[in-house]
């Protein structure tokens, strides 16, 4: 029998589009400087940064950072588009193997991360 530590630990989180663009509009200077890096804030499409926001909770539950660690994750694209996670705080870069998966869907964005 595997131990739970060397189980894989999954993060999904689901952005409902309105609602994130709502948020935006209410807070927008403040929220974007807690929880996007300045690269993250190139794709300034509403859709884009509900997507990077949704896979950065999707980070955090997959491996248990603590709530808020948004700027310690850096979402960006290979060259093919397909999304990747840079993980900044030196603490974290050791903790896993991750693997991100989004998607878009009408007013819905879903994340879904992997570590192993």
């Amino acid at each position: 029998m595997s131990s739970i530590k060397s189980l894989p630990k999954i993060g999904v989180d689901i952005v409902f589009i309105p609602r994130f663009k709502k948020i935006l509009e209410e807070r927008n200077e403040k929220f974007l400087s807690r929880v996007f890096q300045p690269s993250e804030l190139k794709q300034m499409s509403v859709e884009s940064l509900a997507g990077v926001f949704a896979a950065k909770e999707a980070v955090i539950k997959a491996l248990s950072l603590p709530p808020e660690s948004w700027l310690s994750i850096e979402i960006s694209h290979d060259v093919n588009g397909a999304p990747l996670i840079n993980l900044i705080e030196r603490t974290y870069k050791k903790k896993s193997h991750l693997r991100l998966s989004m998607s878009h869907e009408k007013d819905y964005v879903v994340a879904v991360v992997l570590a192993s």
